[in-house]
């Protein structure tokens, strides 16, 4: 009896270890698949901050991959790879979970550089005194940039202690933080935490780049304990949850946000800043002692260089998606913004929507995105013009310039543009900050360090 109990134990284990390595096998074919297929369709080419793995320390333990929210990271060979580049969102989970450092989070690739503000230990720039937290700095998701508002306001006391920055003076703040989106929110929840003084400016209105996404559009973002509020977020919220949450942030902490407030420039040292504002009023100036840069990459959109590009029906954000009823729109750009953009529009009683994009696939959005579209485009919603570029724009009609010559004329009534935003360059050299175009390179010091200061 126990020499058959022995026997079926045996059978049984060697069942489950052929059954356990041809599934490990399965799954890594299903890897090489999806990588061939990723580099096929031109899916490969992250579009922002991204992990690099070396394969020659990696040990495939795997933990990467359960760390990973997004799925993006597969294993073949018995090493880990970057499978759905353009589904990574950069939060950077998988380089913290790995046990043998193996991962590094770098922005831009070889063939694709991206415009990067130089900046130190403690997210400060080359020059003293000035800060960058958020999306300005490279790094997107609300989670990173509210993360790095508050680490960036634990640098200003180091700064303020340095020999030969001024004394302090009462009647200027600590720190002027430009920007009222989730970056600036989370850095003024930190000064009023560590009784720094400070001035709270937004050139728009509370949210910041939120405040102009759609209507109703889905924002994903993680939870966070900020200080005074407690925790915060939740993955998906409606733009409408998410600027509510932000509201009562404010009237919680008693934050006090100066709208209607655009800074045109900064002058002055650390210790004593000078930040110049244009306001509907007219100009204004204010004074601090550093200044916190978190007005993210989006306030300035990259614009079409056409004829027609500057007729009063091209815009450049979707508000609100029900104005476009019964009338034929043309949404130029391959992001997620413009890809939304079309999915909204598609929603909408009579309206005919196309979508114009100079790939030959959309590699630029997430995976949940491009299967709407595809599911709106056999639908008969959507109508895509892949390895297309706007040529010129009429009143009544826009015509595109295929990638063989060839030019197709639609008849279109509205255009929305979402091709990307500009880094505010020439803002930031005036300022003296400087800017590195990053071809694959790493993201830079950490957040902080001994004598950083």
């Amino acid at each position: 009896m126990l020499t058959n109990l022995i026997i079926i134990s045996g059978v049984l284990l060697v069942v489950a270890v052929v059954a356990a390595t041809l599934l490990a096998f399965r799954r890594e074919d299903r890897t090489r698949v999806a990588l061939e297929e990723a580099r096929a369709a031109g899916l490969d080419r992250p579009a922002s901050l991204h992990p690099v793995i070396d394969n020659d320390a990696c040990i495939g333990s795997g933990a990467c991959l359960k760390a990973c929210p997004e799925s993006v990271l597969g294993r073949a060979g018995g090493k880990t790879h970057l499978v759905h580049a353009t589904d990574c969102i950069g939060h950077g989970r998988c380089q913290a979970a790995c046990p043998v450092e193996a991962i590094t989070l770098v922005f831009g690739t070889a063939e694709r550089g991206v415009d990067i503000p130089l900046l130190r230990a403690g997210y400060e720039t080359n020059v003293d005194g000035i800060l960058i937290a958020g999306e300005l700095g490279g790094m997107g998701l609300i989670r990173n940039a509210m993360t790095q508002g508050l680490k960036a306001v634990e640098t200003i006391p180091r700064i303020l202690e340095r020999p030969g920055v001024a004394e302090p003076d009462e009647e200027v703040p600590d720190v002027c933080i430009v920007g009222g989106g989730p970056a600036g929110i989370a850095a003024a929840l930190a000064c009023s935490e560590k009784k720094l003084r400070y001035v709270l400016l937004e050139q728009w209105s509370l949210g910041g780049s939120v405040t102009h996404y759609p209507r109703r559009k889905l924002v994903f973002t993680e939870r966070i304990t900020l200080p005074i509020v407690g925790p915060f977020g939740k993955p998906e919220m409606l733009k409408e949850e998410l600027v509510a949450e932000f509201e009562r942030i404010l009237l919680q902490a008693d934050i006090t946000l100066l709208e209607g407030r655009r800074v045109t420039g900064v002058s002055g040292r650390a210790g004593d800043f000078r930040i110049a504002v244009d306001t509907a009023e007219g100009p204004e100036e204010y004074r601090a002692r550093t200044v916190l840069l978190a007005i993210g990459r989006r306030g300035t959109p990259r614009r079409l260089e056409v004829p027609g590009a500057d007729l009063p029906h091209v815009v450049y954000r979707l508000l609100d998606p029900e104005q476009y009823r019964h009338r034929k729109v043309l949404c130029v750009g391959g992001g997620d913004s413009s890809v939304e953009a079309a999915l909204s529009l598609s929603r909408v009683a009579g309206c005919e929507v196309h979508l114009s994009y100079r790939g030959e696939a959309l590699f630029r959005c997430r995976k949940k995105n491009r299967d709407a579209f595809a599911e709106r485009v056999a639908e008969g919603k959507i109508r895509p013009h892949f390895g297309t570029n706007v040529a010129r724009i009429a009143p009544d009609q826009v015509v595109l310039r295929h990638d063989d010559g060839r030019e197709e004329t639609l008849a279109i009534d509205d255009v929305v543009v979402n091709i990307g935003g500009l880094l505010p360059t020439p803002f930031l050299e005036s300022m003296g900050i400087a800017v590195e175009t990053k071809f694959g390179e790493a993201a830079g010091p950490p957040p902080s360090a001994p004598g950083a200061a």
